[in-house]
Parts: C-alpha cells; structure tokens; sequence
C-alpha cells in the first residue's frame, strides 16, 4: 500500500512513505474523521472536490491535535504549501472512502 502513495509523494519530491503523514497518525486522523458527524454528513451529500472543500478547515484541526505525537509532520504539514497539496487530498479521499464503506449495506442484506 506504501509504494502506490509513496510514487505520488516522490512525484513532488516527497519521500515518506504514504502521504507523507506519520502512518499512525494518519490512521488516527483518519479514525476520528470518519467517526466525526460533520464529516460523515459532509461525505454523504458531496462528490469528492466538493468534500474536500468543506471539510479541509476539519481534518487541518485534526491533523494539529497529533501534534504532540508528530510535531515534525504537522510542522511541514503547517509551513510546506507543495507537502499540503500533496497529502490533503490523499488524506481527504482515504476518509471520504472510509465513510462511504462504513455506511455500505452488508452483502447479505443486513444493515
């Protein structure tokens, strides 16, 4: 799963692995994102580009509150214009997923 994210991130000469984010701090934005109820009501009533516009201001708070357990990564995130464009929107889509497959009907018919 790295390499895919990781190509993307070289693209902007980007290296870590993913988005660029700390992996468990990623999972654990991403976490609170999808259980957040602004967000989930965000994602259901938005295509993708019109989510990451509602709900950048968010996930940017999110990602600010790991700063006690990453203060390097949300530091660049803060201060690197090229490292935000680049992992906002991975960040966004991996949530804005997250939520649709949460809230996908079990195959068996069961809610």
């Amino acid at each position: 799963m790295c390499a895919k994210r990781t190509l993307i991130s070289r693209a902007s000469g980007l290296t870590e692995c993913h988005d660029g984010l700390a992996p468990i701090s990623r999972d654990l934005i991403k976490a609170r994102a999808t259980s957040n109820s602004q967000v989930i009501q965000t994602t259901m009533a938005n295509p993708l580009d019109k989510f990451q516009l509602g709900v950048r201001k968010l996930i940017e708070d999110l990602i600010i509150q790991r700063m006690a357990d990453n203060d390097k990564t949300v530091t660049r995130y803060m201060d690197d214009g090229e490292f935000q464009r680049t992992a906002f929107p991975i960040l966004a889509k991996e949530i804005c997923e997250a939520i649709y497959e949460q809230r996908k009907p079990a195959r068996d018919g069961t809610a």
